[in-house]
């Protein structure tokens, strides 16, 4: 499911940081350019902020109990 994060472009170019980053061999996760990509990458599919989060547990127990009750009248 997607729950809505950030503009799409930024999503793009944070995962062409980290494919490019994981085609340049064995990951140094040390690395400050490691970590900066890392970060934005969670930045990007999982923001901070805590209203964000809540909303996303919400409409997760939402389409659990859609799903549930699908299953039942089946």
């Amino acid at each position: 499911m997607e729950y809505g994060t950030y503009a799409p472009d930024n999503g793009l170019r944070a995962m062409q940081a980290d494919h490019w980053l994981h085609n340049q061999g064995e990951v140094d996760w040390l690395e400050p350019k490691t970590q900066k990509i890392k970060a934005a990458l969670k930045k990007h599919f999982y923001p901070a902020r805590q209203d964000w989060k809540e909303i996303v547990l919400w409409r997760s127990r939402q389409v659990q109990r859609q799903s549930l009750a699908g299953l039942i009248l089946r």
